[in-house]
């Protein structure tokens, strides 16, 4: 065979396996986009598939309108549940009005208690995601080491944040609700993070997704509740007990006030009494 021949043979190989290649990657891309579907379908308990449409996000085929339509609805639904902190806030607007520097700590406790938590949805969807969230055990295992872990960062960080309100010279009553305000939110952080990722898993839902602004919006009311009850047990405690105490005191003072006007009073009767003798005895011996 001549060269020519040669060439033929070979363009005619190479085309036969251009075309088995092509074939090789449709049929993996068809594998990968069924494994997507049955991974997005994951039932409630991982049953069969029935009864739950794809929720994975990263779809290269999903438009960015369904994925916006689908956003919307999630966190419309999160907004309608945040709402509810201003009927939280009117509920301590006493409170809040006899303490007006009890303001200045919301911001700074609710969005540690979002960065909180979303260190722990972070730590819980790359185990998820490993794959070392298979078994119940496992998920046992991986919330209840998140759980521990938030608890010692709670202590802490409660002890620097009582360091440093001692340093800065605030009020020991506004002291004592930030730090033990700031100590409960972390563990709260760390218990949501923890817990709902692993629920919107077994449900079959997104948890990458879904769990962001679901922890932050429920940490987001209980924080409000947890500091602004603290303050009310400690800053409404406190001035009610000075209060008895100094009426006790003024009490006291108006006793002993009393007691010494009788003892003058008497000491003055007394004396009188004894004067009057005395001249009576003189008069009768003249």
């Amino acid at each position: 065979m001549d060269d020519a021949a040669y060439r033929e043979v070979a363009e005619r190989a190479l085309g036969y396996a251009r075309v088995e290649f092509r074939d090789e990657i449709a049929s993996l891309k068809r594998e990968n986009a069924a494994l997507k579907r049955k991974v997005g379908r994951k039932p409630r308990g991982g049953g069969s598939a029935a009864g739950h449409g794809p929720v994975v996000e990263d779809d290269p085929d999903s438009s960015s309108l369904l994925l916006a339509v689908k956003r919307a609805r999630t966190l419309a639904l999160f907004l309608l549940l945040l709402s509810c902190t201003t009927a939280i806030l009117e509920g301590y607007e006493e409170t809040l009005a006899a303490h007006v520097s009890l303001s200045f700590f919301v911001p700074f406790l609710i969005g540690h208690g979002g960065n909180c938590g979303g260190m722990s949805v972070g730590a819980v969807i790359s185990a998820i995601a490993r794959g070392d969230a298979r078994t119940p055990t496992s998920k046992y295992r991986l919330a209840l080491r998140e759980i521990l872990a938030g608890c010692a960062v709670a202590v802490q960080l409660a002890a620097l944040a009582a360091l440093a309100m001692y340093l800065t010279g605030f009020d020991r009553d506004l002291s004592t609700v930030v730090v033990a305000a700031l100590a409960a939110i972390t563990a709260l952080g760390a218990v949501c993070g923890s817990v709902i990722p692993l629920a919107l898993d077994w449900l079959g839902l997104d948890a990458a997704t879904v769990a962001p602004p679901a922890v932050t919006t429920l940490i987001d009311a209980l924080g409000i509740v947890i500091y602004l009850t603290v303050a009310r047990a400690v800053l409404d405690v406190a001035p009610a007990a000075h209060a008895h105490a100094d009426h006790a005191a003024e009490a006291a003072v108006a006793a002993a006030a009393a007691a010494a006007s009788n003892v003058v009073e008497d000491v003055v009767k007394a004396a009188a009494s004894a004067a009057e003798g005395v001249v009576e005895g003189v008069a009768s011996e003249l």
